[in-house]
């Protein structure tokens, strides 16, 4: 694209007198009397201001990669203050709870299934001693066990909240 004097110190943002200087350098390309071609003049300014950049951490010493260094490491601690916002904020709504409440409340109705299963020989042996009908037998066992993981089931999801002030939280939010 070819564009005038004007046009190109605006698309470069840079003044008049600049452009001018970097023409003399032969970073911008002419195209005639007062036209300029853009795209290989934006790319020329783009190469010699890396150029400048380079020169100059030379001088002072630097590693030359060490704003690339810099610009990864920021863009990675953004990304991950991004993901501990998110987390946070999911665990404010409760969306997310922390891992020792669930193995908490899984384990304490874990416990109680369990016990209950393993109650079941003592509690229904008399029952059970009772019926000759294996068929039978087979129904009030299934019956007995299907209640004791039903009961596994229905858990409370208020349970993930106790003693924890996220629960208090919540449902000022909810309000």
């Amino acid at each position: 694209m070819v564009v005038d004097f004007k046009t190109l110190c605006n698309c470069i943002d840079y003044s008049e007198r600049y452009i001018k200087d970097l023409k003399k350098q032969g970073v911008i390309v002419s195209a005639g009397t007062n036209k300029y071609k853009l795209e290989e003049s934006l790319i020329n300014v783009q190469k010699y201001l890396k150029e400048l950049i380079e020169k100059e951490k030379e001088k002072s010493g630097e590693p030359t990669d060490i704003g690339a260094g810099i610009f990864a490491e920021k863009r990675k601690l953004t990304k991950e203050q991004r993901i501990k916002l998110e987390l946070e904020n999911r665990l404010r709504k409760g969306e997310l709870f922390e891992a020792s409440i669930v193995e908490e409340v899984y384990s304490r109705d874990l416990i109680t299934v369990k016990t209950k299963l393993e109650d079941l020989p003592k509690s229904m042996s008399v029952d059970l001693s009772r019926e000759t009908d294996p068929l039978k037998c087979e129904v009030i066992l299934s019956d007995k066990i299907r209640e004791a993981l039903q009961e596994l089931s229905q858990y409370d999801s208020k349970l993930f909240y106790k003693d924890d002030e996220r629960l208090l939280e919540s449902e000022e939010v909810a309000e």
